[in-house]
């Protein structure tokens, strides 16, 4: 477990998992090209942008000795255009650490998530590019982070 969420000196606010994914879809709704859903559509040949916030594998774990938890949690993202290629480039402009469409700027620009977690850090963007299911012009990539959690 890396060690690099730095925690404030006062306690952390007690937080559930509906919470962080509230506070969560709430940073991405931020940006106005994306649309926030509830869940990943099991097929799509809508043209909007989609996040979805869910939990990471291994979502929630103990946090060293102390009563803090982390939850990973991923943002799926998915994009459709007319060709593969613009399909991609859609997508890395969400995935990059910077910008006005970058998820990881809308999510670090308040890491408590409205008050929700003490603390978020961004772990990873861009797993390899898939396909959503039902539309091959579409791609589909991830940006994970990690919240730090009150747990008593």
């Amino acid at each position: 477990m890396s060690g690099a969420i730095v925690l404030p000196p006062a306690a952390a606010p007690t937080a559930s998992w509906a919470a962080i994914r509230d506070g969560m879809a709430a940073r991405l709704s931020t940006i106005g090209t994306l649309t926030v859903k509830a869940r990943t559509p099991i097929s799509s040949t809508q043209e909007d942008d989609i996040a979805v916030v869910e939990f990471a594998p291994q979502a929630i774990q103990p946090y060293g000795l102390s009563l803090l938890i982390t939850v990973d949690v991923r943002v799926i993202l998915q994009t459709y255009r007319a060709t593969v290629e613009d399909s991609e480039r859609a997508l890395d402009v969400y995935l990059w650490p910077k910008g006005a469409q970058s998820v990881v700027a809308a999510v670090m620009g308040d890491q408590t998530l409205g008050g929700v977690v003490s603390a978020t850090e961004w772990l990873s963007s861009g797993t390899p590019y898939g396909t959503p299911e039902g539309n091959a012009l579409g791609r589909q990539s991830e940006v994970v982070f990690r919240c730090a959690v009150d747990a008593t």
